[in-house]
């Protein structure tokens, strides 16, 4: 029986680019033909993904799928765990929630779901061509190696070949490599075909010397120095998020602002925002930085208790803005800080902003569906996180309906929308109608739906990082490695 051949990438540190060098290995080879299927053991992130059939799994293993142009499913991510505060993670098993552990409790479990590994492994080997295997952090965490089921010991599952990749834009690069691969034992050195040095910036030659010593020292190549590349495709890691947030936009016609919230949640859906050329977005982790944006965005959070404790100080600086004529979205679990209480059961966990009078109480179990909507953003395909019991005041209509489901509440003329609907900035239609309103007010001429739709450009940027990659990284190595050879 042919099997699929595999290559498995990892990295010396969490955001050393495994991910995106994963998603571009996916788009060259779907581009020759091949049938590839990405696949990430166990992945640990706010951001999540709900298929068609309804199972929640990592967002970056969705990039992956888009890019190899295939269909998302919940075998590409078997476990997922989701931090949710009090050093509790939600654990996720092919798609559904099973139960919330500790780092304690989880470390003793993951030992029972490598045979569930290895059978979903050989599922989908004997379906697909090529496999590209994302590790987790880095495969030097020698704490943990014993029990370990998304480095190593994944490697070791799949009997694969590995790629390491180094981040040199937050320094030590050489450092990294050398430290990781000492760390390893023979065996899981001999795994390492190749090195690449991810996320470069500046002069290529200043760094031949440094590439010739730390070849001789681990007698592994360096197969590429990628330059640092800025793509409009969601990131997962909250890494990548700080640095957005600490990078400046040139103030537009639109001043969007979203508050960085503990542990928020599925903030990759803003990604998309980019699309609007009128539209500068800031993310805001101080008090000061809140300045008078037209819209401000109250995220989900996976530990309530915590936002609410950062959160505090910002609640008369909103009002007073929402008097000032400021919009507010809030968005999933963040809708429950419009309330003027909020309990999780019958725990009282504090106040909000008080524009929701009645109580608003967090469910224990979430409800998670895909959904498309009927009224006021019509046709539009999503899904919803039901984790918010409440009332509606007076004031205050539901803001989406459909088949068999309402949603949210808004305030008239949208000055306030709560909504727990995943992918509301990707429906241009309505994204459009609602910001053209706030041009109106400000004396602003309506602008059309952007052209390229996001879908579209996020196809655009999966061809864009492919060729990047195929540039800069020795391709032909890499298919040997692969075991195509040079087809």
């Amino acid at each position: 029986m042919k099997m699929a051949k595999r290559i498995m990438i990892q990295g010396t540190s969490s955001d050393a680019g495994k991910s995106l060098i994963a998603a571009g290995l996916c788009r060259i080879l779907s581009k020759k033909g091949y049938k590839v299927f990405p696949f990430k053991s166990q992945n640990m992130a706010l951001n999540s993904y709900i298929t068609a059939s309804g199972d929640e799994m990592s967002r970056a293993q969705v990039v992956q799928a888009e890019a190899a142009n295939r269909i998302p499913e919940a075998r590409m991510n078997p476990i997922l765990l989701r931090p949710v505060g009090e050093a509790q993670s939600e654990v996720v098993i092919l798609g559904k929630q099973i139960a919330n552990t500790s780092a304690a409790e989880y470390y003793d479990y993951k030992i029972k779901l490598k045979p569930m590994i290895s059978d979903i492994f050989n599922e989908i080997s004997v379906e697909n061509d090529v496999i590209i295997i994302e590790g987790a952090g880095s495969p030097a965490e020698i704490n943990l190696n014993d029990h370990d089921i998304v480095n190593m010991g994944m490697a070791e599952i799949a009997n694969s070949p590995v790629i390491l990749v180094a981040d040199i834009d937050r320094g030590g690069v050489f450092a990294q490599i050398y430290g990781t691969i000492a760390l390893m034992n023979e065996k899981d050195r001999q795994r390492i075909k190749g090195v690449i040095i991810n996320k470069f910036r500046g002069d290529i030659n200043l760094l031949k010397s440094g590439i010739e010593m730390i070849e001789d020292l681990i007698k592994i190549p360096i197969i590429g120095v990628v330059p640092y590349i800025s793509l409009n495709i969601d990131s997962e890691d909250s890494l990548a998020l700080n640095y957005v947030s600490q990078n400046k936009q040139k103030e537009k016609d639109i001043n969007l602002a979203i508050l960085m919230l503990s542990k928020m949640s599925n903030f990759s859906e803003f990604q998309s925002l980019q699309i609007y050329h009128d539209i500068s977005v800031r993310y805001i982790k101080k008090f000061e930085q809140l300045g008078t944006p037209d819209v401000l965005v109250i995220p989900g959070t996976e530990d309530m208790k915590e936002s609410l404790s950062y959160f505090r100080k910002f609640i008369p600086s909103i009002n007073n803005l929402i008097k000032q004529g400021t919009r507010i979205i809030a968005i999933n679990s963040g809708m429950a800080l419009l309330g003027e209480s909020i309990y999780q059961g019958n725990d009282f966990l504090g106040q909000g902003i008080g524009v929701m009078k009645k109580r608003m109480e967090l469910i224990k179990e979430k409800k998670i569906k895909q959904v498309v909507t009927e009224n006021n953003i019509e046709g539009f395909h999503g899904y919803l996180t039901k984790r918010i019991s409440f009332e509606l005041n007076d004031g205050f209509s539901v803001f989406i309906h459909g088949d068999n489901y309402q949603d949210g509440f808004a305030a008239e003329n949208y000055q306030i929308i709560g909504t727990q609907l995943n992918g509301l900035f990707q429906n241009q239609n309505w994204c459009r109608e609602y910001f053209n309103q706030i041009r109106q007010q400000k004396g602003l001429q309506p602008l059309d739906v952007p052209e390229t739709s996001y879908e579209e450009l996020k196809n655009l940027e999966y061809d864009r990082l492919a060729h990047h990659l195929e540039k800069h990284l020795d391709m032909t190595f890499l298919y040997n490695v692969i075991g195509f050879g040079e087809d």
